[in-house]
């Protein structure tokens, strides 16, 4: 769980639903590719939706990148939601990258 600077819960995050999530996506965006290394760089976009497993979990490619050019992620990762260089932490376990076009 997840906690407000209250000290209760926030029932907002709740990754349990990750997995209804990524069939969601599949279902209703554009698909790419989970792989990652330096001549993919290109293919991960700002607003793409990340999905990752063990545990489940969920991110957004923000618009900013580090300096060795990581797109940087925005996520949950406790105790509250965050914009950081996690990308490589994550990026083993991802499940599903996905990018809506409107």
């Amino acid at each position: 769980k997840y906690y407000l600077p209250t000290g209760k819960a926030d029932r907002n995050i709740d990754f349990r639903r990750v997995k209804n999530l990524l069939v969601y996506f599949k279902g209703h965006a554009k698909s790419l590719s989970t792989k990652y290394d330096t001549s993919t760089l290109s293919t991960w976009k700002p607003g793409d939706i990340l999905c990752f497993e063990r545990p489940d979990h969920i991110a957004i490619v923000s618009a900013k990148v580090a300096d060795d050019g990581t797109p940087i992620i925005i996520h949950n990762s406790g105790p509250r939601a965050r914009e950081a260089n996690d990308l490589w932490v994550w990026v083993y376990r991802c499940t599903g990258h996905f990018r809506y076009s409107f």
